[in-house]
């Protein structure tokens, strides 16, 4: 909850408390420095929270009507389909895709972040500073045959697309919530970059909380909105300007949060990359992860394809060993059945068959 002000703004307060929300006061950011935490926080969450849902929205909606079963409601789907890449990339961002050539633009929706976040992870293309995403590159992919599956109305393939869309469309969010909490815990960033820091996780930390109701926590309160203005370059990750949140150890804590839960997302550690200063350096502490089998609360995920139990090593053995006993038994059996033929046959031959 947003504290708009008003005349039952001290009750809405109690109620959203009773509730288990919390108001943030934004009206304490006023002054010419510590408004530009209002302007990011609008700015950012108006793309990057609210058209990032509603574009994937316009895909289960794209879903939705191809599940109808009519040719008109496919007709829908597609085109539905073709909202949510409209509102992925913008209408500024050219019929080409991504621009290199000077003065051009990728425009201002989450198409452009994802190019903005890859340089400073060295995630464009394969493992390289310019360029377009991995993200944007592996997206288009599945955007095409998300709309493909549509059109010959085959839902349960689209829905598969969507679910790999979904985790690739959470990476920039959370490599620009990692690259904030970087500058104001490391770097001792402002009001500027705490409010981007707040739009970027507030607008992933739902998929978080999904796998790790503790780790989102973790996240949450790193960098939630202070109560009261720290001041400038007081900001620190935890809140007010007392609390213990700077230096790499707090940026670790929300770097190992996230990282924990990239099983559960459906995202790998070279997703996200390392976080890299404007000379093409990593950054200390802000390296990039090593993929692990768990994710999510230290839910054990590993497949019984990746690691088989004892009792199952031995009951694979003992069935190649009766198999082993079958094909030598089958092939003693032919070689006697073999042998026993000639004979009859020499026999045949010598007349000896048929006697008595």
């Amino acid at each position: 909850m947003v504290n708009l002000g008003g005349a039952n703004y001290a009750a809405d307060v109690t109620a959203c408390g009773a509730a288990g929300g919390k108001v943030t006061d934004f009206n304490i950011y006023t002054g010419s420095t510590q408004k530009k935490l209002v302007i990011e926080t609008i700015q950012k969450m108006a793309v990057y929270t609210n058209a990032w849902l509603y574009t994937i929205h316009e895909f289960e909606d794209a879903i939705a009507d191809c599940k109808a079963a009519t040719i008109h409601a496919n007709d829908e789907g597609v085109h539905a389909w073709d909202e949510g890449v409209a509102f992925y990339t913008g209408s500024e961002a050219g019929a080409a895709g991504h621009y290199t050539t000077a003065g051009a633009t990728d425009g201002v929706m989450i198409y452009a972040l994802a190019n903005k976040r890859c340089k400073n992870f060295k995630t464009c293309g394969v493992g390289e500073y310019s360029g377009n995403s991995a993200v944007n590159i592996a997206l288009f992919d599945q955007f095409a045959l998300g709309k493909n599956a549509c059109q010959v109305g085959n839902c349960p393939k689209a829905q598969t697309h969507l679910d790999k869309i979904i985790p690739l469309m959470s990476v920039p969010l959370i490599q620009g919530t990692l690259r904030y909490a970087y500058k104001v815990a490391v770097l001792s960033d402002s009001h500027k970059g705490f409010g981007e820091g707040y739009a970027f996780m507030m607008s992933v930390i739902h998929r978080v909380n999904k796998c790790s109701v503790a780790d989102a926590k973790i996240i949450y309160e790193a960098l939630d909105i202070p109560i009261a203005d720290p001041g400038v370059g007081g900001f620190k990750l935890g809140g007010a300007a007392t609390a213990p949140g700077n230096g790499v150890a707090a940026f670790t804590a929300v770097k190992e949060a996230f990282e924990r839960n990239y099983v559960c997302m459906g995202i790998t550690c070279a997703d996200v990359g390392a976080l890299h200063d404007d000379n093409k350096l990593a950054m200390e502490g802000a390296e990039a992860c090593i993929d692990s089998t768990t994710g999510g609360g230290g839910t054990d995920t590993t497949t019984e394809k990746d690691v088989l139990p004892t009792w199952a090593i031995i009951a694979i053995a003992g069935a190649g060993a009766m198999m082993v006993l079958f094909f030598g038994l089958m092939c003693a059996y032919k070689s006697s059945k073999d042998m026993t033929i000639k004979m009859y046959n020499d026999l045949k031959k010598e007349g000896a068959v048929g006697k008595v």
